[in-house]
């Protein structure tokens, strides 16, 4: 079971005392949840994309992930604290629960359509990764209807073809095609009118993950990348040595 002292150690070696330290390659952006309370989540990649709640999204637990967000509102959302562009290869991943006929987004810019988001229609059930307003999008087949539990996502940009997958499983692709390689967000989780996303551990890759590699992150479960491989001997934990600077705490008390 994952301790807040042990993620800490993770995150301040940058994966290196990973227990999966292939899961912190070209990690662009990594937001864990593991505050668990309070207005800010911060980004443990190291690259500083951290985020503020805004409208009020509320913190969720169950027993699968002990720390999500619950968009329930299309006005609920994270804004991260700069607009951030992921240009080329990708992988967009995260463990989600979606809603029945709205549109659940996981990442978007404010003011502008969604650019990676899972959507269920009362017409059947979409996968999608929109990249503008001209509908330039890829679009994969998910494989239930469930919209009260948990699955994993991923979508996977080689170039202009997209492969995404549900559970570590490839999807039926409807379209596979996009034509701008580019993504830009500022927003993590819900912003289209009826939205409604409850998520948790969603990254980003600047580089296309294998499907063995996508099945692997599934397999490990939430916030795996934040596991211990051992405990090193000579590291003394320090509550007072933040893995941010200006910040107390990354981690809420308690086991995780």
């Amino acid at each position: 079971m994952l301790q807040p002292e042990e993620a800490r150690l993770v995150i301040e070696s940058r994966g290196q005392l990973s227990r999966y330290p292939w899961m912190w390659k070209d990690l662009a952006g990594s937001w864990p949840l593991l505050e668990g309370r309070g207005l800010r989540t911060f980004d443990v990649s190291g690259n500083g994309n951290h985020g503020t709640l805004t409208g009020g999204p509320t913190w969720a637990r169950d027993a699968k992930h002990p720390y999500a967000i619950d968009c329930d509102a299309d006005t609920k959302y994270i804004l991260l604290d700069n607009t951030v562009t992921w240009a080329g290869d990708k992988t967009i991943a995260w463990w989600g629960v979606r809603a029945s006929g709205t549109y659940g987004q996981i990442f978007a810019r404010n003011g502008f359509a969604g650019y990676s988001f899972i959507t269920s229609m009362t017409s059947g059930t979409l996968l999608r990764m929109e990249t503008d307003q001209n509908n330039d999008r890829a679009d994969g087949t998910l494989n239930d209807t469930d919209t009260t539990g948990w699955h994993h996502y991923a979508l996977v940009q080689t170039g202009t073809s997209v492969q995404m997958y549900q559970d570590g499983v490839a999807l039926s692709m409807a379209d596979s095609t996009i034509i701008n390689t580019s993504i830009t967000a500022d927003i993590l989780g819900s912003l289209l009118t009826g939205s409604e996303l409850k998520f948790a551990d969603p990254r980003i890759y600047s580089r296309p993950l294998s499907a063995t590699e996508v099945l692997g992150i599934y397999q490990a479960g939430s916030c795996a990348h934040l596991q211990l491989a051992r405990l090193p001997t000579a590291v003394a934990f320090s509550a007072a040595a933040p893995a941010f600077a200006g910040q107390n705490t990354i981690l809420g008390a308690g086991v995780i």
